[in-house]
């Protein structure tokens, strides 16, 4: 088991089982994971972004840790930062009581 799958055996069939269709949505999901393989460093944009933002990261993420989400945060104006507990880098699945708690509250104070 690779330390970033969720504890769930139900979540990790069921994102396993996206993995696994036939040809044409593998082919999709090897597109996409190399697109973000392969994107630019927005980091130094972040400053730029002049909207309101949630920056989510779950506890036990070892893809983007909490640590690394709160850098995100501080970097964007005003940004909010969310970290869901019990969860790794499937928030909305791993905790999906508090993932969308979090995004109320944040939908809240707009």
């Amino acid at each position: 088991r690779l330390p970033f799958l969720p504890e769930d055996p139900r979540i990790v069939d069921s994102t396993g089982a996206l993995q696994l269709r036939d040809a044409p949505e593998r082919m999709l999901i090897i597109g996409a994971l190399g697109g973000l393989r392969d994107r630019a460093d927005s980091r130094p944009t972040l400053s730029t972004i002049s909207v309101p933002t949630l920056v989510i990261a779950g506890e036990a993420d070892a893809i983007t840790p909490p640590a690394d989400a709160h850098v995100l945060a501080a970097a964007i104006t005003d940004a909010r930062l969310a970290v869901i507990p019990k969860a790794g880098h499937l928030t909305p699945l791993e905790n999906p009581r508090a993932f969308n708690a979090a995004v109320r509250m944040f939908l809240r104070g707009l």
